[in-house]
């Protein structure tokens, strides 16, 4: 019985984890979010050390993924599947001009929209 309660609290707490927003990296991260537009951001996707940034003909997007659903691996977002600086992406979500409560935006963001990422489409 000691077994089962000490798993169900680990358990728990690994689900609280999930929802923390990083403080750190080149990442904008927010909390999980209900629900965003649906409209597509389409852009030339840029990866540096200090900001992940996306540019448009039109304008410069910060996209802010929900916590859990982008990570960055060796140089590369992984969001959905392995993205490289300087490809074409498209992420579904929202335009807005300020942060939201709880984000994590890097400070070397450029100064840009922000596009608030839906989670990847599912396979």
């Amino acid at each position: 019985m000691r077994r089962l309660l000490a798993a169900v609290g680990l358990a728990g707490a690994a689900v609280g984890l999930a929802g923390c927003v990083p403080t750190a990296g080149p990442l904008a991260v927010q909390p999980p979010a209900e629900a965003w537009h649906d409209a597509l951001l389409t852009g030339t996707l840029h990866i540096d050390e200090d900001c992940v940034w996306v540019e448009t003909p039109d304008a410069t997007y910060v996209p802010v993924f929900p916590v859990g659903e982008a990570r960055m691996e060796a140089g590369n977002l992984v969001y959905g599947r392995v993205w490289t600086d300087g490809e074409t992406i498209e992420i579904g979500g929202g335009e807005t001009r300020t942060q939201g409560q709880g984000w994590y935006v890097p400070d070397g963001c450029p100064d840009a929209l922000f596009w608030g990422a839906a989670p990847p489409p599912q396979a």
